[in-house]
């Protein structure tokens, strides 16, 4: 089976979706790993390239239940170049195309319209749809890189979801949708996030009243506790 295992996070390799793809892709046994950046095919190959797959793995987050800007990108340029081969190759199949979804809520049913998006993209663009693992509270696995990777707690059913999940992939099995919360109460997992986000106020010098006001990401509150910095005559 030849399978191309594509990252649409902006986070790049320090993200969980990157965590959660390597993971599959160990599992599947191996293939080359691309990041999304833009609408381009990330393959040498280019689209034809991409498109002689047997199977593309896609992990992605979610931000407030949007696909991240790069992920949509290819994903609009994909849909017209599959069509543009079926029309010039009719009857040859297109990849199976499978999805490993990750969101900063707690609840991975958050993910299922996302899922079900890709199914439809997967219907109007010709591309076989594979199904779908979905994960909630996706960040604290960036956060607990090490743990992750091992497997130990909170992650242990996680690893072992991601591991079948490769597999399944490597046989171009469909998958079903898969749902994964973490084995911990709800309200300790938000305890736990709130404390994560009231830390970074406090190391940006950045009013913690601020977290209840529009979102932010860390980036910008970086960005804010320097001006001030700068206003106050700090050294950045």
């Amino acid at each position: 089976m030849k399978a191309l295992f594509l990252c649409g996070s902006p986070k790049g390799a320090s993200g969980a979706s990157y965590l959660m793809l390597e993971a599959v892709r160990k599992a599947s046994g191996g293939g080359p790993a691309a990041f999304l950046k833009d609408g381009s095919p990330p393959e040498p190959g280019g689209w034809e390239g991409l498109l002689s797959q047997d199977a593309l793995i896609l992990s992605f987050p979610l931000y407030v239940d949007l696909f991240p800007d790069p992920l949509l990108a290819f994903l609009e340029t994909l849909s017209a170049e599959a069509r543009q081969w079926s029309a010039a190759s009719p009857g040859r199949a297109l990849p199976v195309l499978y999805a490993i979804v990750n969101n900063g809520f707690f609840e991975a049913r958050h993910c299922a319209l996302a899922a079900e998006s890709l199914r439809l993209f997967c219907r109007d663009s010709g591309l076989a749809w594979g199904g779908a693992l979905m994960a909630g509270g996706g960040p604290m696995a960036s956060s607990s890189p090490g743990l992750f990777r091992l497997g130990f707690w909170p992650f242990g059913r996680l690893k072992r979801a991601l591991r079948a999940f490769g597999k399944k992939t490597r046989n171009l099995e469909k998958t079903g949708d898969v749902f994964l919360n973490l084995p911990m109460p709800k309200g300790l997992y938000i305890l736990m996030a709130n404390s994560y986000w009231r830390l970074l106020a406090f190391r940006s010098r950045t009013p913690q009243k601020s977290l209840c006001g529009p979102a932010l990401e860390p980036a910008e509150i970086a960005s804010s506790a320097g001006e001030k910095a700068g206003e106050n005559g700090d050294a950045p």
